[in-house]
Order: C-alpha cells, then sequence, then structure tokens
C-alpha cells in the first residue's frame, strides 16, 4: 500500500507542465551600476545645492558672506565661499544632463 514507487496516474496528471519556453531572467549589472550612480549623483547634487546656493537660506549656508549685512541686496564687497566655484560647476554640469532629457 504505501510503496513509494508506485504513484497513481491521476497524481501525475495533476502536476503543472514544465514550461521550457521561459527562459530565466538575466540581470544586468551594468545597468545596476549606472542607475546605483546616478542615484549618487542626485543625491550629492541636492546636498550640494543646500550647502553652497542663496536657497538654502533656511539652514543658514549662504554662498557669500555680506559686507553689509543691513542690506542684504549690496552685493559689493561681498565675500564669496570658496565652496562656491566648484558647486557652481557641478550643479551646472549636472542640470544640463537632468534638464536635457
Amino acid at each position: 500500500e504505501g510503496d513509494l514507487q508506485t504513484v497513481p496516474v491521476e497524481v501525475e496528471a495533476k502536476q503543472p507542465p514544465v514550461d521550457a519556453a521561459k527562459p530565466a531572467r538575466r540581470k544586468m549589472a551594468y545597468l545596476t551600476n549606472v542607475k546605483t550612480f546616478l542615484t549618487f549623483i542626485v543625491v550629492t547634487f541636492h546636498i550640494t545645492i543646500q550647502f553652497s546656493f542663496d536657497g538654502a537660506d533656511g539652514i543658514g549656508t549662504h554662498d557669500y558672506q555680506l559686507a553689509d549685512p543691513s542690506d542684504p541686496t549690496n552685493y559689493a564687497n561681498a565675500k564669496f565661499r570658496s565652496f562656491l566655484t566648484g558647486a557652481q560647476w557641478f550643479t551646472d554640469m549636472n542640470q544640463s544632463y537632468f534638464m536635457a532629457a
């Protein structure tokens, strides 16, 4: 009665057929690397914006120091931060292809 060698025909007929036409999905490592790199660039871009440009005045990281703080529109003799030059280049380069697509 409990012989493992004999399997009823009804049980064999109920097994799902093996789908030989469905190939296994290949993971494309280069696409994963591109997505990881672009995610890093986007996060770095937004951090750079916060710490370099006047748009980040909510956290007190202006890109300049006014000679006369009582007149915020007078940029004469203002001292610009050294980070500004590199940040300007980095954000301009990234915006050229972020916004171009």
